[in-house]
């Protein structure tokens, strides 16, 4: 599974999220990742003025593929 994947699993549905809390915390393999899920607009940031993630949130694509992905993993 892909770490974008995984990230996504670990977001809540209903509330943003720092990238801190996510596993393996704020390091830059999850920051480039949750990058990737923004471009693909399963995600929206908040950015902090230095260019970095002060939280994200799932977007309603974001919380399909969510879905998604629990169901490919419930089989």
């Amino acid at each position: 599974m892909e770490l974008k994947d995984k990230i996504l699993l670990q977001t809540p549905d209903k509330w943003s999220t720092q990238p801190h809390k996510l596993d393996g915390g704020a390091s830059e393999a999850n920051l480039s990742a949750i990058r990737q899920l923004r471009i693909e607009g399963f995600v929206s940031t908040w950015d902090d003025s230095n260019g970095g993630f002060i939280s994200f949130e799932l977007t309603d694509l974001g919380k399909l593929r969510k879905a998604e992905l629990v169901g490919l993993q419930n089989r």
